[in-house]
Order: structure tokens, then sequence, then C-alpha cells
């Protein structure tokens, strides 16, 4: 290959770079206290997690979403994947707050010594967001619920 079409590839790789980094922005995907530019495009092009696939007690289907007891812990199963990692996002849309921890199996294939993506700590409070990575071995959600209401709390997955 000629170095003349080395650098022409290279332009255009980052063109496409350039342009989802933009297309993220427009969609309000990158704001300036927000994620940077490359973690948002990776987490644009990370699958969603199939919810149809999760188990445990507060799972429910019909509302796309976990319904859990107030002060007591729910374990949801989550299945292993033929490759790569999912993404799944939650909202809180009742309650005051849901604690949440992602552990993935023992076996899990790291990626560096520092891979902290195994054991993931969420905080899931109003109006606000939050991704887990959620490793090709699947692993366990134990998700709790602190409403001083004692109502249930329930989080929406994306």
């Amino acid at each position: 290959m000629s170095g003349q079409k080395i650098v022409l590839i290279m332009l255009i790789a980052l063109a496409v770079l350039y342009a989802a980094g933009v297309g993220l922005g427009l969609r309000g995907g990158v704001s300036g206290g927000g994620i940077g530019w490359v973690e948002g495009l990776s987490t644009a092009l990370t699958p969603r997690l199939d919810f149809e696939k999760l188990t445990g007690p507060c799972v429910d289907r019909q509302a796309n979403s976990f319904v859990i007891p107030p002060e007591s812990p729910c374990e949801v199963s989550i299945p292993s994947f033929k490759s790569g990692t999912r993404k799944m996002s939650l909202r809180l849309t009742a309650g005051t707050q849901i604690k949440g921890r992602y552990g993935a199996p023992a076996e899990h294939e790291k990626i560096d010594k520092n891979d902290e993506s195994a054991n993931q700590t969420v905080s899931i409070q109003p109006d606000k967001e939050v991704s887990l990575v959620i490793l090709k071995e699947g692993g366990v959600l134990l998700l709790t619920c602190d409403n001083k209401a004692k109502a249930p709390c329930q989080a929406a997955v994306k």
C-alpha cells in the first residue's frame, strides 16, 4: 500500500470519529460536565442488555423495570453472552434511591489488573440516569431500595 493511501485512510477514519463525536453532541450525549467524547462514542456503540433474559423476583417485564421492596435486597441474575459486553441504563421512577452492585463471576476475563468493570457500585437517584457495563460472562446485580416512605422503589431499564 502506498503512503498516499495510508494517509487517505487515516484521514477518513479521523473524519468518521469527528462526525460521530459531533453527532453525539447534537443528540445531547456529551455535555461540558459529563463524559468525554471517546467514552460517549464507546457507550453509543455498546449493545444494550436484553432485559427479557434477566431473572429475579423484582424483574417486571411488562414495565421493563425493576420493582424493589423497601429495605429488602433483590438479586437479579444476568446470563452470559456469546461475545462482548452489554450496557444497561437505569433511571429511578419511584422511590428516593436505589443502591446497586454488579458482580461478574470469579472466572471472568480480565482486561488488565486494574479492571474494575467486574465489580461496580451505583447509586440511582431521581433525575439521574446511571449506566452499567455488563461483562460477557454475565453475573449478579444486587439492588436495594432506600426509601424512607416504606414504599417500593422502581427503576426503568433502557
